[in-house]
């Protein structure tokens, strides 16, 4: 299928967003995803556990004041202007002396920036951002052309996603979606 759940044998879909769902699984029968479920000590434990064994201790994610997704590296190279706005957005947070989290794209390998090292934290590339969630309640959360701006929000409302983009992508269609659903662009240039 062209579409994660598209397929006819899917009968059902839980989703977070039923009214925006797209049009082939509008069909299926919706059932939504509760925000009040992450926040169940059981879920926290479980995330606590994966983050552990990831090699990080939850605790340190409690003083993070940005969070940057770092696009797969073919892109960055493709908006040389990307990188330089995501580099510019961790020196601003650093410079308020904000801990700074990144994490790379699962399947980018090599991409070097330019970031205040000494208060930055990397997340471990292969665990899934949105594990950190019950951790970052006042965090800003930015990133490129990912859905993890979309989802996070929605297991912890207290954090602020923060779209990126540059002239050449205003238009997309998935930054159509971060402006309907209320989530700020950030112009790089």
């Amino acid at each position: 299928p062209e579409l994660v759940g598209a397929a006819n044998a899917v009968r059902e879909a839980w989703v977070m967003e039923p009214a925006h769902v797209h049009g082939k699984l509008a069909t299926k029968k919706l059932r939504r995803i509760e925000t009040s479920w992450f926040r169940d000590p059981r879920i926290v434990n479980i995330c606590s556990r994966a983050i552990e064994l990831s090699g990080l201790e939850p605790a340190r994610l409690e003083s993070v004041g940005l969070v940057l997704l770092i696009p797969h590296k073919n892109f960055l190279k493709q908006e040389p202007g990307l990188t330089a706005g995501i580099e510019r957005l961790a020196r601003e947070h650093a410079d308020r002396g904000e801990t700074v989290a990144y994490k790379y794209h699962p399947n980018s390998w090599g991409q070097e920036l330019e970031l205040p090292r000494d208060q930055c934290l990397e997340i471990p590339q292969r665990l899934p951002v949105e594990i950190l969630s019950p951790w970052l309640s006042n965090a800003v959360v930015a990133g490129s052309m990912t859905s993890s701006l979309i989802f996070l929000p929605r297991l912890n409302p207290g954090i602020q996603p923060r779209a990126l983009v540059l002239p050449s992508n205003r238009e997309h269609p998935l930054n159509l979606v971060y402006r309907k659903l209320g989530i700020p662009l950030v112009e790089c240039v």
